[in-house]
């Protein structure tokens, strides 16, 4: 099994090298994404593949090399001629197809870029089918972009008339040889997402912006399925203090271990004879010096590592009374942040995996600064 470890998580200013050591995850689960031309789907399978340390398998490219063509970025429009020429007696696709089918069963779990997989697939092995849907006008405007040096001139009218064209052939190929509709979401599919939604105008920046807004939300819902799919072998309960001073700015604490140096809630294990909330006043005490009660339980959040599940109770504590610390720690400092500097923060990577999950819980308002006491 492979295990991919990290906190990394902004959508701003996120890179495939950042999303890398995104999500805490253990599976044998592969994963194969499909939808129509330009709608991402290889961008993010390719993504997804470096996020979760998995295999890349792209079927366009292997059915390229197969064709006895050039696999690289523009070979599909240079070569459309002669590709429509190669498969029309659908030969070549029902042996890459096959090879495929076979690859997903095998031992070393992948991403698959692949349109027909997610519809006969039917082998043992978990399969998470995802679906990137988009509007034409969006997926125009991605291709544009792609071919913005080569072909400059090509206008929005044009590239929805050969996006359409596209899909056409690839739907009646598709439905010729297995039956399967590409043009409807079927429910076969654990993942369906409007891509189109993150795509705004046909500029680099905006092209930029719009893949790390929609691989973070794809690799959160990925993320969750695989939890489903994978049961851990252990779990343990944790449980963090949420302090806020008077400025609305959020108490971390700073790690510096050989393992990892990060900011992170004060907080730590619950032990066998004291409740959630004792065991993040008594962390918060042991950690910082500062003696705290408990006011109310804001909310949770899991992660997976090394096979065990995490589950991690955040409360609202205020401050009875200031002291120093009792006992050592891993930790060399504390700080007060305000929510500014936290989702810069969170950019570079600095914050824990809960401490991140704090952060985007009061940016999506399921906890807010009211509740901790702070105003924005």
């Amino acid at each position: 099994m492979r295990t991919a470890t990290s906190h990394c998580r902004s959508a701003q200013h996120a890179t495939p090298e950042c999303f890398a050591a995104y999500f805490y995850v253990i599976t044998r689960a592969n994963i194969a994404i499909s939808g129509l031309s330009c709608s991402g789907k290889t961008t993010h399978a390719r993504l997804l593949a470096v996020t979760f340390g998995y295999d890349y398998v792209s079927a366009s490219s292997q059915l390229l090399q197969d064709l006895g063509l050039p696999t690289g970025r523009d070979s599909w429009r240079r070569n459309q001629i002669e590709i429509d020429a190669l498969r029309s007696s659908d030969d070549a696709d029902r042996a890459l197809d096959a090879r495929i089918v076979a690859l997903a069963q095998r031992d070393e779990p992948a991403v698959f870029d692949s349109w027909a997989l997610p519809y006969i697939y039917d082998g043992d092995r978990p399969l998470l089918r995802v679906r990137l849907e988009s509007s034409l006008k969006a997926r125009a405007i991605r291709l544009r972009m792609a071919v913005s040096r080569t072909e400059p001139g090509l206008s929005q009218e044009d590239a929805e008339a050969e996006l359409e064209s596209k899909d056409a052939a690839a739907g009646t190929r598709l439905l010729r040889m297995y039956s399967a509709d590409v043009t409807t979401i079927s429910d076969r599919f654990g993942i369906v997402i409007d891509s189109g939604q993150f795509v705004s105008v046909p500029t680099r920046q905006a092209a930029r912006n719009g893949i790390a807004l929609l691989h973070r939300l794809l690799c959160h819902q990925v993320d969750n399925w695989l939890d489903e799919a994978t049961e851990p072998v252990d779990h343990r309960a944790l449980s963090g203090a949420a302090v806020i001073d008077e400025n609305g700015s959020l108490l971390l604490v700073h790690r510096r271990t050989n393992e990892r140096t990060q900011w992170e809630l004060p907080g730590g294990h619950v032990g066998p004879n004291e409740s959630p909330s004792q065991a993040a006043e008594r962390r918060l005490h042991a950690e910082t010096g500062i003696t705290g009660q408990v006011v109310e339980r804001l909310g949770d959040t899991s992660f997976l590592e090394d096979s065990i599940r995490y589950s991690y109770t955040w409360f609202r504590v205020a401050i009875t009374e200031k002291g120093s610390p009792r006992e050592e720690t891993v930790h060399d400092g504390w700080q007060y942040f305000s929510f500014a500097q936290l989702d810069a923060m969170r950019a570079r990577a600095e914050l824990s995996v809960n401490a991140e999950h704090l952060v985007d819980a009061v940016v999506s308002g399921s906890v807010t600064l009211a509740e901790l006491g702070g105003t924005k």
